[in-house]
């Protein structure tokens, strides 16, 4: 798959924006936050020619970023706000995993399941399987879950 079919995939998955696929930069923004908020997914190991896509264009792995515009508040003030925001994103997170994995279905469940709050131990468990290739053991640990 192209990196900006790609990207658009998972833009739409998880209800972001998708930029930058042609700048090397591919990144989803989320929206929903004040002005001073910026939360996106970046690529940083995307490998590809945005002049010359290919059917098997890698976006690498994601990261979730949180920036926050200065305010004056103390430095644990902006740490604790992105400890919040980032809990918002858990499943978001493992949508993006299962989509590098070609789990779009996975991922779909994961992003459309009200049932279930995802905290650290299960996004640490999950992701690390999807990762790792092994989305069976992801979808056991999201089953157990329940």
């Amino acid at each position: 798959m192209k990196a900006e079919d790609k990207l658009n995939q998972i833009a739409e998955i998880i209800g972001g924006r998708p930029w930058g696929v042609d700048k090397l930069k591919p990144r989803v923004y989320m929206n929903g936050h004040r002005k001073d908020i910026k939360v996106f997914f970046e690529f940083p190991d995307a490998a590809y020619d945005p002049r010359n896509p290919a059917d098997d264009d890698y976006l690498g792995g994601d990261k979730l970023s949180i920036f926050i515009d200065d305010c004056g508040q103390h430095p644990n003030w902006y740490r604790g706000q992105r400890e919040k925001i980032a809990k918002q994103y858990y499943p978001h997170m493992l949508a993006v995993a299962a989509i590098g994995c070609d789990e779009v279905d996975f991922a779909k469940t994961i992003m459309d399941d009200d049932e279930i709050e995802i905290n650290a131990a299960l996004l640490d468990e999950m992701s690390g399987h999807l990762i790792n290739g092994r989305a069976a053991k992801a979808k056991a640990a999201w089953n157990a879950a329940h």
